[in-house]
């Protein structure tokens, strides 16, 4: 995706073919190719002695925003400060300055530099755009879908605006909407990786499985290298039941980026399903060390040592992780430790976020299951399996793994 309020607004240039033919700083400053050749030039007029006012307001703005493209914030952002010193109506500036304020997490600050920059060039849809994702950051999202629609009014062919409106509803849950908006912007820009990415993200939560796959071949197509579409297209394979395909992806996200703890601690869940069960313990392990404080991590971890006979003592033992106990999942461990009862459990996972609720008894269930099938209270087990099945969260892990609990018990009970 291109990033938005990175688009660089380039201040009155002519192209030139070759920096070599320019004597003139000024002309290099304005319209060398080569950034770093135009950022001395830009230097050298500043430091000249020689312009001043609204030109040297301009310069300015120039080498900010080829800072800004080097992401060198910081420098950008004295440039920046110095243009609007020098010049207090160069929009430009306030709308760059207030996108490195929104890079840095200053949402307030970066609002008014929209706010300025949209009161002294209104037709500038890309301040909304802006404008839209500061709010975003604020956690104002209906503010934010209101600038987004200001800007699809003002033109309804920007790609960004689609885009940004999309994730915001998806943020919100509204997944219908976003899928609109992801679908408009595939159409504004069918070869954006990033898009088909998020579109592949959203048809993953709502288990259109083979609709997600489509989406990340497209985008691994688009950008080969990029360790989170493998990530997630293995996950939409796991969660179809393809473990072996799934752990090809797997492997794949973990060549690309071997310290991502999610993705050993996909692989293991794969792995876990097919019955591997020392492998699984392995992935498990990494990926705890990598993130010693992710209770899933030390959970599935104690699953997978059980299964494969370790001493499942280790991976709850005191120093095997440093997850917190009373923010959900840590209160599975204790459920596996003994210090709270199926009741106890049952009653952490309740929220009053309905969404968040479903998805955390999904996975209670299923733990319970787990924890009853180890206790030999086969029955139990099948039906907690059931209920942690019957909440229809089908793109978590649990509930495959629910699923995968049940055919296997279902095969053992005819073979009997």
């Amino acid at each position: 995706m291109r990033k938005i309020g990175a688009i660089i607004v380039v201040l009155f240039a002519s192209v030139f073919p070759a920096c070599s033919h320019m004597d003139s700083y000024t002309e290099l400053c304005k319209t060398c190719p080569d950034a770093d050749i135009r950022l001395q030039s830009c230097t050298k007029v500043i430091e000249s002695g020689q312009v001043s006012g609204a030109y040297l307001a301009e310069t300015y703005v120039r080498r900010g925003i080829i800072n800004e493209g080097k992401m060198e914030y910081d420098p950008a952002v004295r440039d920046f400060n110095q243009a609007i010193l020098l010049d207090p109506y160069i929009f430009e500036a306030f709308y760059h300055r207030g996108y490195l304020f929104e890079k840095k997490g200053d949402h307030e600050q970066a609002i008014r530099d929209f706010n300025q920059a949209i009161k002294l060039n209104p037709g500038y849809v890309y301040a909304y755009i802006s404008r839209g994702v500061a709010y975003r950051g604020k956690g104002e999202y209906d503010r934010a879908i209101q600038e987004f629609n200001k800007a699809i009014e003002m033109n309804p062919y920007i790609f960004e605006t689609f885009y940004s409106r999309g994730f915001t509803y998806e943020m919100m849950g509204q997944h219908d909407k976003a899928l609109e908006d992801f679908d408009q912007a595939v159409g504004l820009d069918t070869n954006n990786l990033i898009v088909h990415y998020n579109r592949g993200n959203e048809y993953y939560r709502m288990g259109d499985f083979d609709w997600a796959v489509r989406d990340y071949d497209k985008a691994i197509k688009l950008n080969p290298a990029y360790a989170n579409t493998y990530n997630n297209r293995g996950n939409a394979y796991r969660s179809m039941g393809q473990y072996e395909r799934a752990i090809q992806d797997y492997d794949q996200a973990i060549q690309l980026n071997p310290n991502n703890s999610i993705q050993f601690r996909n692989r293991g869940a794969a792995r876990f399903f097919l019955g591997q069960y020392p492998a699984a313990e392995q992935d498990f392990a990494v990926a705890r060390s990598l993130n010693p404080n992710d209770p899933y991590g030390v959970i599935w971890e104690y699953l997978a040592q059980t299964r494969a006979h370790l001493g499942a003592s280790i991976a709850l033992s005191d120093n095997a992780g440093h997850p917190n106990p009373t923010v959900w999942p840590g209160q599975v461990i204790s459920l596996f430790k003994g210090t709270i009862t199926k009741e106890g459990l049952l009653s952490s996972a309740q929220s009053k976020d309905p969404v968040k609720n479903r998805e955390q008894h999904c996975e209670a269930y299923f733990y319970l299951g787990e924890q009853a099938l180890r206790q030999g209270k086969t029955d139990e087990a099948r039906s907690l399996f059931k209920q942690a099945e019957e909440t229809g969260v089908v793109n978590f892990i649990e509930y495959s793994g629910a699923q995968v609990e049940l055919k296997q018990l279902t095969q053992k009970l005819t073979q009997k």
